[in-house]
């Protein structure tokens, strides 16, 4: 449970001081490791600080949200399929 207080608190400074690559790449491992649902909100949350509607998005303001959504489903069912996936916490 500490480590994952802990996981989640690294996300929100890297949401405030990092660039998004590294978040997504953050968010990514997080979920390999934890089943997180609390990703959506952490997707809400740089898209309330910095998202803007752009049109190769089709003016969509809520890029990250869909992102980390998409990437929560992805890992969720890639996980049973996954031989090496054996961690536990």
């Amino acid at each position: 449970m500490l480590m994952r207080i802990g996981c989640n608190f690294f996300l929100f400074l890297s949401i405030v001081l990092l660039p998004w690559w590294f978040t997504v790449f953050f968010a990514l491992v997080f979920l390999f490791i934890f089943e997180a649902p609390e990703i959506f909100i952490w997707g809400f949350f740089m898209d309330t600080l910095y998202g803007v509607p752009l049109e190769i998005f089709f003016n969509i303001p809520f890029v990250f949200t869909l992102l980390f959504l998409s990437l929560f489903i992805i890992t969720k069912h890639l996980k049973k399929y996954l031989v090496f996936y054996q961690i536990t916490y």
